[in-house]
């Protein structure tokens, strides 16, 4: 075992040991470990392809198309959406020097407590642009002056939720579908990358409190934090994805509605102790329901399955 490595992971845990960020870890260290392994099973089974964007989406062509999915799930956003564009709320870049800027987000606070976000979305001009601004409006839609717990974990839940929708909605609209399937995928290889690293990390965070040395070296706060931010971004892209996956399964076979996912989306505003999970969860997630959900994200891409609504 690394020592240098095995003393950030103790003394980070010891630092944020009292946190409800380490808490929820600590208290489902077994299971995230389990349903990740299970996720990168069915997910790797399916056939990823990579394939080159076949058409040109300019600044008005994804940002119309993002206008008219987000009024098709619900037209009270667009409002929003439409100062967004007008403000800079979206601050988005047809010509970008780099597209690693893509989502950063800069947060101000106003005087009356309200949020006034800048989020940066450099255009890669293809379809890939319209699941961006897509992926980055239902973040605004659960956003306050502060973060809760519930929000931090499972934002992301609702932002990739949405882009499991869009795809079909796309498909409804017969646009290109090698275009399509080629966001999702790169989403799903995405989740890859997070299952793999969720797993990895809690086998690693248990062998050490298995075999705790009481003579460990201390490390840099700067080292912690950078160790601890790493660790809960995989975690909760990790959880926030597997919780999209089976809810876009259930929400396409009416075991779920819109609006669950809706009063699911505004209680992450206030929500400390994930209470927002009882809007749209009557038990547990199992083995079987993962393995469903990937089997009809397969079916889906594979174009066996229409629109439904």
């Amino acid at each position: 075992m690394d020592k240098d490595y095995y003393e950030l992971v103790l003394n980070t845990f010891i630092e944020y040991y009292d946190t409800p960020h380490l808490e929820f870890i600590r208290n489902n260290i077994f299971i995230l470990k389990e349903l990740s392994a299970v996720l990168y099973e069915e997910i790797s089974d399916i056939d990823l392809k990579d394939e080159e964007y076949t058409e040109y989406y300019s600044f008005y062509d994804s940002t119309s198309l993002a206008r008219d999915f987000i009024g098709y799930i619900n037209p009270k956003y667009l409002e929003s959406y439409d100062k967004f564009i007008v403000n800079g709320t979206f601050d988005i870049i047809s010509e970008p020097e780099s597209i690693e800027e893509e989502g950063y987000v800069d947060s101000e606070i106003l005087d009356d407590g309200q949020i006034r976000n800048s989020i940066r979305i450099p255009l890669k001009h293809n379809l890939d642009d319209v699941y961006t601004i897509v992926h980055e409006f239902f973040h605004t839609t659960n956003i306050e002056s502060f973060d809760t717990f519930d929000r931090d974990l499972l934002t992301e839940s609702v932002s990739i939720f949405y882009e499991f929708i869009l795809h079909d909605y796309l498909s409804d609209k017969n646009v290109n579908h090698i275009d399509n399937n080629n966001s999702i995928n790169f989403r799903l290889n995405q989740i890859l990358d997070d299952c793999y690293c969720v797993n990895y990390e809690l086998d690693y965070i248990y062998d050490v409190f298995n075999d705790i040395d009481l003579n460990y070296g201390e490390k840099s706060q700067d080292e912690m934090d950078e160790y601890f931010e790493e660790l809960f971004s995989d975690v909760k892209y990790f959880v926030s994805s597997l919780i999209a996956i089976v809810k876009y399964y259930e929400y396409k076979n009416g075991y779920i509605n819109i609006g669950q996912i809706e009063r699911f989306n505004e209680s992450l505003k206030y929500s400390d102790n994930l209470n927002s999970l009882e809007f749209i969860f009557n038990r547990n997630i199992s083995e079987e329901d993962i393995k469903a959900s990937c089997d009809y994200i397969k079916q889906v891409l594979s174009k066996e399955f229409g629109m439904k609504k």
